[in-house]
């Protein structure tokens, strides 16, 4: 959890596969403050390979409490 003040905020989040080397070895999903963001993300595919960066955008708004997060279940 993190606390940034009330407002418009892009959260902009890096990713690399850096261990497998096939697509499907690793897909995984990501939550922003308890709602689905990223859902059966395989960085390798989306990359096209193996150490290669993607990044994914995601517009959020951050309200009085300014309180935040992101989660990405096993």
């Amino acid at each position: 959890m993190f606390r940034v003040p009330e407002g418009n905020y892009r959260l902009e989040a890096g990713f690399a596969e850096i261990f497998f080397d096939r697509i499907a070895d690793r897909i995984f999903s990501a939550r922003v403050d308890g709602k689905a963001w990223l859902t059966r993300l395989d960085v390798f595919s989306a990359a096209g390979g193996r150490n290669q960066a993607i990044t994914r955008e995601l517009d959020v708004r951050a309200g009085a409490g300014g309180c935040g997060s992101i989660s990405i279940p096993k």
